[in-house]
């Protein structure tokens, strides 16, 4: 179970950094836009901490040998990386005997995101998302990841965001994040009736509270007639 406790551990803080490329300040896709597919991303994605886990299921990572002395949470964030780092390799060795484990995919996934590999992650919700291509939850767990390396920005959507972020919602079509990111992808191609009416769908889901609100209102208003 030492896996389990150090990773656990490490989630707490891989939160913060799996939100961090929609929230964080930058030149391509910050400000306001950044704010506003943050507020979808906060409502949609239940990965934050230890929720992943409880979605995909703990495996049998007593098969792994590697322990780590000391309680996990209390390791500085050198050792908590080394320690996740050292447990990677031994589940990537698992799963080379074992590669339709879709939950060590999963695990593998959210463990690189949480070591800020947005590649290797993306890599490893993938091969989830193509062993489950119908299951909401992992297609959502790929379409994020391909959303942390590839923020929104100014310019159009990457193809292959666009395309997961359809896939997502498709599946769970109120997935807030996927009305959000898919309206863009509509927008992209023209099809302005359909990127408003995603768009009327999230903003109909957001808290009146959310200032986010008024940013989304104008890019409503500021599609074509």
């Amino acid at each position: 179970m030492t896996f389990w406790l150090i990773v656990a551990a490490a989630c707490l803080i891989g939160g913060a950094a799996l939100a961090h490329p929609f929230l964080a300040a930058g030149p391509a896709g910050s400000g306001a836009r950044a704010r506003l597919v943050g507020a979808a991303a906060a409502a949609a994605i239940p990965l934050a901490g230890l929720g992943v886990y409880a979605a995909v299921g703990a495996p049998d990572f007593e098969r792994i040998d590697a322990p780590v002395a000391g309680d996990p949470a209390q390791l500085d964030p050198e050792q908590r990386r080394a320690a996740i780092v050292g447990m990677v390799s031994g589940l990537e060795a698992r799963l080379a005997e074992a590669p339709d484990d879709l939950d060590g995919w999963m695990m593998l996934g959210r463990s690189f995101a949480v070591l800020g590999e947005p590649d290797k992650s993306v890599d490893a919700y993938a091969r989830a998302a193509s062993l489950a291509p119908d299951d909401a939850g992992v297609v959502a767990a790929f379409a994020r990841a391909l959303l942390q390396r590839d923020p929104v920005g100014e310019g159009p959507l990457a193809p292959n965001v666009a395309e997961a972020f359809e896939r997502l919602l498709a599946l769970s079509p109120a997935d807030p994040l996927a009305l959000y990111v898919a309206g863009r992808a509509a927008r992209d191609r023209g099809e302005i009736d359909l990127a408003r009416e995603r768009w009327a769908a999230l903003l109909a889901r957001m808290p009146e509270d959310r200032p986010e609100r008024a940013r989304l209102q104008g890019e409503i208003d500021a599609l074509a007639p």
